[in-house]
């Protein structure tokens, strides 16, 4: 709308009829709410994920807190802004999985991580780590049971193979000596160690724009397991709907009602 305004402005339109809004006062508005606008358009690209929006939300505070101390008649409007971003995003901004994706994007770290503003954040991406890996399993378990009881029914066939074969050995061992702690390979202790591996890396590794997470997240896949899984995961939720919106559309433009019966090859060239 205020584009709009300015381009009336730009071509004489309010030169019979008075414009109740200046022409100055419509571009400090525009530049005010540029960082707004250059955020919106990223997070409606296709490949942004939620590991990107607590980044970019961060990064528009911190735009606005600048421009705020460096003009004092900006300062009402900037507090305003910022208030109702927070307020807007305040579930983004709380939750542990999209602060766990925003630490795990280590291509973002390098613009925010060291920063004041980001401290809660990183904590609570940190601290969250294992129970979300433990939550993902479960719900993993629950909507594939059939994969899980295929998996042990191969188990215990092998198992009942295996015992017959080391029953002689165990036979000779005092089994009440060997104490074995099933808790310390149970998944949260597997996940700590690997939390504490990454934190390792955070404090030690050069962050830079050249780094990329999927290449890293590769690199790391088998000293990281979990969290390269956790990250399979999250970084194919997109950070809004509009991508999705935009392949509807495209799908309902394609699949009209009198080429209900295209072929899937044609289909898929237009």
């Amino acid at each position: 709308m205020l584009i709009c305004f300015y381009k009336a402005y730009e071509k004489n339109c309010f030169d019979t009829v008075k414009c109740p809004v200046s022409k100055a006062e419509i571009e400090f508005y525009l530049s005010m709410m540029l960082p707004a606008y250059r955020f919106t358009l990223l997070n409606q690209k296709n490949r942004v994920h939620i590991g990107d929006l607590v980044p970019s939300l961060h990064l528009l505070i911190m735009q606005y807190e600048e421009i705020a101390k460096k003009d004092e008649k900006k300062k009402k409007f900037c507090e305003l802004l910022i208030s109702n971003v927070k307020k807007q995003f305040e579930h983004e901004l709380n939750s542990a999985v999209y602060a766990a994706a925003a630490v795990l994007n280590v291509s973002k770290l390098y613009l925010w991580y060291q920063r004041p503003i980001a401290k809660a954040t990183v904590n609570l991406g940190l601290s969250s780590l294992v129970n979300l890996v433990v939550e993902f399993n479960k719900k993993k378990e629950q909507n594939n049971p059939n994969s899980s009881s295929s998996a042990k029914n191969t188990s215990t066939q092998k198992s009942v193979a295996a015992d017959e074969a080391f029953n002689q050995f165990y036979q000779s061992i005092e089994l009440d000596q060997v104490e074995i702690s099933q808790k310390e390979f149970s998944i949260e202790n597997l996940v700590e160690r690997e939390r504490e591996f990454f934190v390792n890396i955070l404090k030690n590794h050069n962050f830079t724009n050249k780094t990329r997470y999927d290449e890293f997240w590769f690199g790391k896949r088998k000293e990281l397991p979990h969290l390269y899984n956790l990250c399979l995961m999250l970084y194919n939720i997109p950070s809004s709907s509009a991508y999705v919106e935009r392949f509807f559309s495209i799908c309902g433009v394609v699949n009209r009602k009198r080429a209900g019966n295209m072929r899937e090859s044609c289909f898929f060239k237009k």
